[in-house]
This record gives structure tokens, C-alpha cells and sequence, in this order.
């Protein structure tokens, strides 16, 4: 089941678009246009129950995809909760700023 991850951190800030993510592309693209004057957007998801291999790569390098195309005074952070496995089958997005939050650790 994919979910975004609750945040009851004061210490993140920022706007968590968490759940316009997980409703597609398209919709998510135009939403995200809408939000240009945000100082910052975060994604926070909880994959580790995905299986589907082909749609997590998707979703992981879409969440790529939010931290590198972006206005350029906006920031932004992404994160993925999931296992060592999953997170191999895309490390690229991993390499490249999506933050892995290891699902063995709660």
C-alpha cells in the first residue's frame, strides 16, 4: 500500500505535497505549477510495501524528477521510505538527492 508518511516534525518545514504526488503525473505537473511562490515543497512516501518493481522505479524517478526541475529560489526535498531491495532497483534516484529512509528501522 502506498501512503505518504505522516510528519509531526517541526523541524522539517515546508509544504508536503506527499498525497498530489501519489494522484499522477499529469495532475500532480499542473498542481505543482500553482505552487511557484512556495519557498519550499517536500514528498515524503512510504513504498515499502510496493512490489511491482516497474512501478516503483516510476515513482522514484519521479520524485527525482521534483527535486531537479524546480524554480530556481524554491527548495525542495524528497524521500522514500523502503527496503535495501527496492532502493537497489533504482539507486540512481538515491544518488541523485531522494533520500532513503530504510523501512527495517520503523
Amino acid at each position: 500500500m502506498r501512503e505518504s508518511l505522516e510528519n509531526n516534525s517541526s523541524e522539517n518545514l515546508g509544504r508536503d505535497v506527499s498525497a498530489e504526488f501519489m494522484d499522477g503525473a499529469s495532475s500532480f505537473n499542473r498542481f505543482i505549477n500553482t505552487l511557484s511562490n512556495e519557498l519550499s515543497l517536500k514528498i515524503e512516501l512510504d513504498l515499502a510495501n510496493l512490489t511491482d518493481r516497474m512501478e516503483f522505479i516510476l515513482l522514484a524517478r519521479r520524485a527525482k524528477g521534483f527535486l531537479e526541475i524546480k524554480p530556481l529560489e524554491q527548495s525542495r526535498e524528497a524521500s522514500i521510505r523502503c527496503t535495501k531491495e527496492q532502493m537497489r532497483w533504482d539507486s540512481n534516484a538515491f544518488a541523485s538527492g531522494v533520500e532513503w529512509l530504510d523501512s527495517d528501522k520503523g
